[in-house]
C-alpha cells in the first residue's frame, strides 16, 4: 500500500547531497512522462519496470542494483528510494537510462502505459531457446496413478514421446532432452538436475513435465497446467540456490545476490506462466469436445518445477480415475491430439520468445 501511495505522487523531488542543492533525483512517474518511458508497477512484487522501445529495466525500491533485458546488471551508487514523496530515481541511474536509450529527450513522449508488461530476459540470437527438457512423470518401480487397468507412467511416456516427435518436425534445430525415454525410474533430483546442468552451459531452455491426474471423485475430469510461480504456495530454497550459482560471479555481496536472484526469479515466473497459457490453450482447443479445461494454475509444491532454474510447467493430461478419460488416454488418436496441443503450445512460445523483443500475453 505504501508503494501505491508513493507512486501517485507526480512531483519532481530534490534530494540534498552534502552542502549541494543540486537536484539529485526525480520521481519515477515524472521521469517516465518527461522522457517517454512506459512504467509498469507490479504491486505484489514491489517491482518497477521502465521500458522504452526494445530496452527495459527492472527496479526494486531501496535496492542498489537494476536488471536490464540485455542481461546486464547495473550496480547503483545510490539506491532507488521509496519515500513519502514518491519513488525517487537517483540522478546517476537517470543518466544511465538516458544513455542506454540513446536519446535524452523525445518531443512526443508516450503516455505511461497500463498494460500487461512483456517478459524478456534475452535479446541476442545466441540466447535464443536452444533446448527443452521433456519429463515423462514416474517410471520403473514408480507406476504413478493406476486406475481402470491404466498405468500413469505408460501414458506419460507415450504422450511425451509423441510431443518430442512433433517438436522435432516443427523445429529440427531444437535439442530435445528426455528425463527418461523408456520405462525406468529416475529420481526427482535427477530430473531437475538435468535442467540445471544444461542451463549452466549458457543455453536457454524450457522444462515441461507430463503427468496424468487422479481424484477420489471418479467424475473429475479435464486438463490443467501448472506453472512455476514466485507467488506459489511452495517457496523453493533449492530454486534460489540454482539462481545463485549462476549469479555468484557478479558480486561477493550477499545482499546483492538476494536482490538479483529475486529479479531473475520474477522473470522466470512470468515466462513459466506464459508457457503454461500457450500449452493449455492449444491442448484444450483439440480436446474440448471430450473433456473440461481446469485452467492454468500456480504450482503446487511439485519438486521438478521448483528445483530448477528454467521456465517450467507441469501438464496434467486427464484423470485416470475417471473411467471414460482413462480409456481416452489409452487411445492413440487422443494421445496424438494431446501431444499435438502440447507441442504446438511449446513451439508458439519458443517462436515468440526467439523472434520478438518480448512476450504478449497469449
Amino acid at each position: 500500500m505504501k508503494l501505491v501511495i508513493c507512486l501517485l505522487t507526480l512531483s519532481i523531488v530534490t534530494l540534498s547531497e552534502g552542502k549541494s542543492s543540486k537536484p539529485s533525483g526525480m520521481e519515477v512517474k515524472s521521469f517516465s512522462r518527461k522522457y517517454g518511458f512506459s512504467l509498469r508497477v507490479r504491486l505484489e512484487k514491489e517491482e518497477l519496470i521502465l521500458k522504452k522501445g526494445a530496452f527495459k529495466v527492472s527496479l526494486l525500491p531501496n535496492a542498489t542494483v537494476a536488471l536490464t533485458n540485455r542481461q546486464e546488471v547495473w550496480f547503483l551508487k545510490t539506491p532507488v528510494l521509496l519515500t513519502n514523496n514518491g519513488v525517487i530515481l537517483p540522478s546517476s541511474l537517470i543518466e544511465r537510462l538516458l544513455k542506454a536509450t540513446k536519446k535524452a529527450e523525445y518531443s512526443n513522449p508516450k503516455p505511461i502505459e497500463k498494460i500487461i508488461e512483456t517478459s524478456n530476459r534475452f535479446n541476442s540470437s545466441k540466447d535464443k531457446i536452444k533446448f527443452i527438457v521433456l519429463d515423462a512423470g514416474h517410471g520403473g518401480k514408480d507406476p504413478g496413478n493406476v486406475h481402470h487397468g491404466v498405468s500413469e507412467k505408460k501414458v506419460n511416456l507415450i504422450i511425451t514421446q509423441k510431443v518430442a516427435a512433433i517438436l522435432k518436425k516443427k523445429d529440427p534445430n531444437l535439442r530435445i532432452v528426455f528425463t527418461r525415454n523408456d520405462d525406468r525410474f529416475i529420481s526427482l533430483e535427477g530430473r531437475s538436475n538435468m535442467a540445471v546442468n544444461l542451463s549452466r552451459l549458457n543455453h536457454q531452455g524450457l522444462f515441461v513435465s507430463i503427468h496424468a491426474n487422479a481424484s477420489l471423485n471418479s467424475k473429475s475430469k479435464g486438463i490443467e497446467t501448472y506453472f512455476y510461480s514466485s507467488n506459489g504456495s511452495h517457496k523453493s530454497h533449492e530454486r534460489i540456490r540454482c539462481f545463485r550459482n549462476l549469479i555468484l560471479p557478479l558480486s561477493q555481496n550477499p545482499k546483492v545476490h538476494k536482490i538479483i536472484t529475486k529479479m531473475y526469479d520474477l522473470q522466470i515466473s512470468k515466462e513459466s506462466k506464459y508457457l503454461a497459457q500457450y500449452v493449455n490453450r492449444e491442448v484444450y482447443s483439440r480436446v474440448r469436445n471430450k473433456t473440461n479445461n481446469r485452467g492454468v494454475k500456480a504450482h503446487k509444491p511439485y519438486f521438478v518445477i521448483t528445483h530448477n532454474n528454467l521456465p517450467s510447467i507441469l501438464v496434467e493430461v486427464g484423470f485416470l480415475s475417471n473411467s471414460q478419460e482413462a480409456r481416452m488416454l489409452m487411445n492413440s488418436s487422443h494421445q496424438y491430439q494431446v501431444a499435438l496441443g502440447i507441442a504446438t503450445g511449446i513451439h508458439r512460445f519458443i517462436t515468440q520468445f526467439n523472434n520478438s523483443k518480448g512476450f504478449l500475453e497469449p
